[in-house]
């Protein structure tokens, strides 16, 4: 089971102050947005730029694994050419996949 929240996630705006909503039952963003603004812990314009990226974190993520996988399947057709132009193509699209699959694991708790 995740331990996060389930999505869609939603930016809501209440008279310039945003927060994030999900359609699931676990509300858990929304209120540590909510205290967490009322504690002054983030500027409003800060608020909003967390709420905004929250809210695309799941299609970000989404688009992050697939330009991973991408990638891959480019260094594995430039590996196979075997000349010295596509071997530097295969090497550079294999580290890009693999800074991508790093930052995805992180997103996903993984060590």
């Amino acid at each position: 089971m995740s331990k996060h929240t389930p999505g869609p996630w939603h930016v809501q705006d209440d008279h310039g102050k945003r927060w994030i909503e999900t359609s699931g039952n676990d509300d858990t963003i929304a209120e540590i947005h909510r205290r967490a603004s009322k504690g002054g812990v983030y500027s409003c314009k800060e608020a909003s730029a967390n709420a905004q990226l929250i809210a695309a974190a799941p299609e970000l993520l989404a688009d992050l694994e697939e330009a991973a996988k991408t990638l891959r399947r480019y260094e594995i057709l430039h590996w196979a050419k075997e000349t010295n132009e596509s071997d530097a193509k295969a090497k550079v699209n294999g580290d890009l996949a693999a800074r991508f699959e790093r930052t995805i694991d992180k997103a996903r708790g993984k060590p």
